[in-house]
């Protein structure tokens, strides 16, 4: 069955134990974070993680190895671990083959806990863990705006440090917004560089957060969103150039969010919503806030919508071309489209 991601933190506190668990989506940070916090709740501190923990990964998956290790009993606590690892990998005949296993008698004393990128609606355990009563499948996208905003205010106060700038979250919002394993990276940093606990000053934020990749990322969507292809296809040359392209998912994800906050804005503004109440809900940098409402207003709704969908097309593109076209020239060839929809030429 399906549990949203705000709702698993109160299943995990029980003694109810599914039978599997999938975490999938682009946001892979909190999906690690996730399966750690799953790993205790389910062996405790009895459990002799030699015997009653076994890893897999979707790409060399031995089936019957795992389905062994499935049915096996726990030996010094009372319930068992297994883990799979990049479960997109699995083949179908995988896939098919676990969803028997649950349909056959399973063991309810382990825990099956598969981890993924982002899984289609008609991949088969996907669609089989959601059917079953005893499985939960959680999805987890992308952070964005006051969400993202409230997870790094939480990760600064947890390690002992405070914003000295009002504006300060909204910045780093703006330059960290994706997946947080690369936020969090930043952050470790700009603790690093500021020292002890206290407070973080702006000044020290742009000195350490967003350099390389991040901040190229920041400046290409920024390009794209004000039509300049030119500017935008150059800052993508210096990323390649630079070997950036690694963290091409995550620049297609800041590329969208942003996309999709216009259109959120968007929506508000026709409902009604004043623009200072729209800047302030979504953690609009103040020195953004003219041009992104004025964005607001100039770019048709279609045009956002077409957007959208250029980025999901996008998406499934950097998934599914491995070994067929460089992932530089599928970001290229996105980058002309949006800017023309958003008014510019090459």
């Amino acid at each position: 069955m399906k549990i949203k991601d705000r709702d698993l933190p109160g299943k995990l506190k029980g003694k109810s134990y599914p039978l599997a668990i999938l975490l999938y989506g682009q946001e892979q940070g909190r999906i690690e974070t996730t399966a750690a916090t799953v790993e205790k709740w389910v062996l405790g501190g009895d459990a002799d993680r030699d015997f009653d923990l076994e890893r897999f990964y979707g790409g060399d998956l031995d089936e019957g190895h795992f389905l062994s290790a499935c049915r096996s009993i726990p030996f010094m606590a009372d319930m068992r671990l297994v883990v799979v690892k990049e479960a997109d990998k699995l083949s179908p005949p995988q896939r098919k083959s676990f969803v028997t296993y649950l349909d056959n008698e399973p063991s309810s004393s382990t825990v099956v806990l598969f981890l993924s990128a982002n899984l289609e609606a008609s991949n088969a355990l996907r669609k089989g863990l959601e059917k079953h009563d005893r499985c939960w499948v959680t999805p987890f996208y992308p952070l964005e705006g006051r969400h993202m905003g409230g997870w790094i205010e939480e990760h600064i106060k947890a390690n002992g440090y405070r914003a000295a700038d009002r504006d300060l979250i909204p910045m780093l919002v703006q330059l960290l917004e994706g997946d947080t394993r690369n936020a969090e990276r930043e952050l470790e940093k700009l603790y690093l560089y500021v020292g002890k606990p206290g407070a973080i000053t702006l000044d020290a934020a742009r000195a350490v957060v967003g350099e390389a990749s991040i901040h190229s990322g920041f400046d290409l969507a920024d390009s794209v969103l004000r039509g300049d292809a030119k500017k935008a296809l150059r800052t993508l040359d210096k990323l390649v150039q630079s070997g950036g392209m690694s963290e091409a998912l995550p620049l297609l994800g800041l590329l969208t969010q942003r996309i999709r906050r216009l259109a959120q804005a968007q929506g508000w503004m026709q409902r009604g919503m004043g623009g200072d109440e729209v800047t302030r809900k979504l953690r609009i940098f103040w020195k953004e806030k003219d041009r992104f409402l004025a964005q607001c207003n100039q770019v048709p709704a279609k045009n956002l919508a077409e957007a959208l969908i250029t980025c999901q097309e996008t998406d499934r593109l950097l998934k599914g071309a491995e070994g067929s076209r460089p992932p530089e020239q599928v970001l290229g060839s996105m980058i002309l489209r949006l800017a023309r929809l958003f008014g510019g030429r090459p």
